[in-house]
């Protein structure tokens, strides 16, 4: 499974990359609680998991923290220290291509543990989490932004027609899968501190994705989230975006 992994997102970085830029990172509400909630945290030493195109890495080497990346995929490995390099100036090196179950062979604690959409990409969850106890700092957290399988409308989709049916097209591997409450569960036995956040309603803007490609649908389809978020602040709990803070 692991190969066939690495071989997936090889092929992903590689067809994404199309200049040694490291992109944007994105700055939604689920961004801006996820970068709020580490920078309260005020980390010493961080540990990324899943470094992708580099995004999240140079966002907070410029916010002047310290931070080791790593990533399952060597071409993300190489493209991500190429692009931080040249957009810092100097040669950049603290990215390894490991699979994130072995983060304990670096010998190393960190006070905090973080990844943007990778949480639900690794498996057996329970032995990742086993790690993150033992490779973090005393009061250390792991802080994750991540997606969530709360809404079931969402989840038929995903599915049942996502890479299925009518030319809809499916993102990410053949073995992952969103969050699932049971394994929200799961982390709070682990770790007595658990805390889920949902800082935004997303959920049209997901449909979106799924059925059109058209910019102006997607303006549309923001605005109606945005509008339920603000206003029906319960309906937040069954996004398809979540932030998810750990530690014991």
């Amino acid at each position: 499974m692991i190969n066939e992994v690495e071989k997936f997102w090889d092929k992903e970085w590689e067809k994404r990359q199309k200049d040694n830029k490291v992109p944007q990172l994105k700055k939604t509400l689920r961004h801006i609680k996820f970068l709020e909630l580490i920078t309260k945290n005020a980390p010493k030493s961080i540990l990324e998991i899943g470094v992708g195109r580099g995004q999240l890495t140079l966002e907070l080497i410029k916010k002047g923290f310290d931070v080791f990346s790593i990533d399952i995929s060597d071409s993300a490995c190489k493209i991500s220290r190429i692009a931080i390099s040249n957009q810092l100036g100097e040669k950049y090196e603290k990215i390894l291509c490991m699979d994130a179950l072995d983060i304990e062979k670096l010998n190393k604690k960190f006070d905090c543990i973080i990844g943007i959409d990778i949480l639900h990409h690794i498996e057996p969850l329970d032995l990742f989490l086993h790690a993150i106890v033992n490779s973090l700092n005393k009061n250390g957290k792991a802080i994750f932004a991540e997606n969530s399988a709360r809404n079931i409308f969402l989840m038929f989709g995903r599915n049942h027609l996502a890479g299925k049916r009518f030319g809809i097209p499916k993102y990410g591997d053949d073995f992952e899968h969103p969050i699932t409450i049971e394994e929200i569960k799961l982390i709070r036995k682990k770790f007595n501190n658990t805390k889920v956040y949902f800082p935004e309603f997303y959920f049209f803007q997901k449909v979106h994705y799924l059925v059109s490609t058209e910019s102006i649908i997607f303006n549309l389809a923001k605005k109606l989230d945005d509008k339920i978020g603000q206003h029906v602040k319960w309906a937040n709990k069954y996004s398809w975006l979540q932030v998810i803070e750990f530690g014991n």
